[in-house]
């Protein structure tokens, strides 16, 4: 997602800035007016990405943990999301997009010996704290 929206906003006038974790995929995301820069969102406190996001106006999150780990699952799509929420209300962002998982407001929840469950509950708790941060938000599921 971000991969697309990212130059559309550029083209739109936007100053758009790619967070990635990985230094082979900075050359990759900075095109179209799009700045990559390394960053890790899991290592980074509250108080770094707030420095970080000063002057932005808007995050479009869609950082994962790209599966297998419970922890990283966890850390990644739960805990770095709900740090960057609340590292954007202390920077003065007003708009925070989540790209989601479609079954993570469904009822019922995965079998708890999978992997997805994980996955699941992350995004979950995820989108729950943005619906209540007093962000302006959008879930893309």
């Amino acid at each position: 997602v971000a991969r697309i929206a990212g130059p559309l906003f550029a083209e739109g006038g936007y100053a758009v800035r790619a967070w990635v974790r990985n230094p082979a995929h900075v050359e990759e995301v900075s095109v179209a007016s799009v700045k990559g820069e390394l960053n890790s969102i899991e290592q980074m406190d509250q108080e770094k990405i707030a420095k970080e996001l000063e002057g932005v106006d808007a995050i479009l999150w869609s950082a994962g943990a790209g599966g297998g780990d419970p922890e990283r699952t966890l850390g990644v799509d739960r805990d770095a999301a709900i740090r960057t929420m609340e590292a954007a209300k202390a920077a003065g962002v007003k708009r925070f997009v989540m790209v989601s998982y479609d079954g993570a407001n469904a009822q019922g929840e995965p079998d708890k010996s999978t992997d997805f469950h994980y996955y699941w509950q992350a995004k979950k708790q995820a989108d729950e704290h943005l619906r209540e941060s007093g962000l302006d938000w959008t879930i893309l599921a």
